[in-house]
């Protein structure tokens, strides 16, 4: 059982799906976020998302932050394509994180596998400490964040 008092941070993975769970889940949810690949069907489906966090906002009469992020990208270079989307985000004022998920053999290698990332060799894929330093940063880009938003709570709070 999750128990919010002593799990400072649950993530639930809702798998692309929209139905009723999802808006709930989105509706309670402290941070969102949103995948999207570089391509304009995903960037479509993401607005698709912000559209369901803005009722969701208006259904439960509080601000729901959100973050568009961008997954699966070249480690390499960034298309003109995805370039484009990230510009038209921004001048549409939609929050984006600085980090994307890169795409790496290292993060699809323990669902063949098994364990993490942590516990992969280069035998077993390419160059998992670049992957381990991609996540890493991820992760705290979305905690300063969590943090950034639960202090600002506090401050309204006291």
């Amino acid at each position: 059982m999750i128990d919010a008092a002593s799990d400072p941070y649950v993530i639930v993975d809702l798998e692309g799906s929209r139905n009723d769970e999802v808006s709930v889940a989105i509706g309670r949810a402290d941070l969102v976020l949103i995948p999207m690949k570089g391509n304009q069907l995903d960037a479509d489906e993401a607005v698709n998302v912000i559209k369901v966090v803005r009722k969701q906002e208006t259904i439960f009469r509080r601000k729901i932050p959100f973050r568009v992020f961008l997954s699966q990208t070249s480690p390499v270079i960034m298309d003109k394509g995805m370039r484009d989307i990230c510009d038209q985000m921004r001048e549409n004022s939609i929050p984006m994180l600085q980090n994307a998920i890169v795409e790496r053999s290292a993060f699809k290698a323990p669902f063949r596998l098994g364990g993490t990332i942590y516990e992969l060799t280069g035998r077993e894929a390419n160059n998992p400490e670049a992957a381990i330093a991609n996540a890493e940063t991820f992760a705290q880009e979305i905690r300063d964040i969590l943090i950034g938003a639960s202090m600002q709570s506090e401050v309204l709070h006291v």
